[in-house]
């Protein structure tokens, strides 16, 4: 039985729509709220594309979160997130994958989509927010951002290295941008696993792709030290050819 029967068979409220739809009945957050006591700090809610003014007012209130996953809006085809509502309703939102429902778990893939459901909605995405809302945006939306997000001294070291030549169309395209915005969204549109060069967690190496364009392994030290890592570092995933 899912959130929505519970709530509505709880409330006596008859839904007479299609097994899609959402039912014509009191906002659902609101409902939830009342009745469940599920909206609070913390709360990280998928999707949200069927909710109206009330159901985002509640949610701000409450120091809920949202978790935007444009994959699943253009693969289920069940509808798309309004960015620009949330925005102004203060809601903290940060970019999901969903790959229950989505593509992929790449979030350079993810923004990439991002940008085109927002495009269908008469919505921008400018690269600066898109980052965001990857890093420190999805931080706020946990309640983490005191800890990741962003390179503030005093933070986690979490973090990738990207390789702009991984493949001869993001080279060629990064080559021609005159902006580290038009960089930026180069990337945005085009990289994808195989721009990943290396992983860090907590300033140590979690993986090294070497000999990958100009990025060597030897340049990929630990962030917070001179010395060799503790333990040794293995390779990001298996060999992938350049196109």
């Amino acid at each position: 039985m899912s959130m929505y029967t519970r709530i509505l068979a709880k409330t006596g409220t008859k839904w007479t729509g299609s097994a899609g739809s959402v039912p014509d009945a009191p906002a659902v957050t609101s409902m939830s709220n009342r009745h469940y006591g599920l909206l609070r700090q913390r709360a990280v809610f998928a999707h949200r594309r069927h909710v109206d003014d009330e159901d985002r007012r509640t949610l701000a209130a409450a120091g809920g979160a949202i978790a935007f996953c444009p994959t699943s809006n253009l693969f289920l085809g069940s509808g798309l997130f309004d960015l620009e509502a949330a925005r102004l309703h203060g809601i903290r939102t940060g970019i999901g994958s969903d790959v229950g429902g989505g593509t992929t778990l790449n979030l350079l893939r993810t923004l990439s989509e991002a940008y085109k459901v927002l495009q269908l909605q008469g919505q921008s995405l400018p690269v600066w927010r898109a980052l965001y809302l990857a890093t420190l945006g999805a931080a706020r939306a946990l309640y983490l951002d005191d800890r990741i997000g962003n390179f503030t001294s005093g933070k986690e070291a979490d973090f990738i290295v990207i390789d702009t030549t991984a493949t001869s169309l993001l080279a060629r395209r990064i080559g021609k941008a005159q902006t580290a915005a038009g960089r930026m969204f180069a990337l945005m549109m085009l990289a994808d696993d195989r721009a990943i060069a290396a992983t860090y967690v907590s300033g140590l190496p979690g993986c090294i792709r070497a000999n990958r364009g100009r990025i060597s392994a030897s340049r990929l030290a630990p962030a917070h030290a001179t010395g060799p890592p503790r333990v040794p570092v293995p390779a990001c995933g298996p060999a992938i050819q350049r196109r």
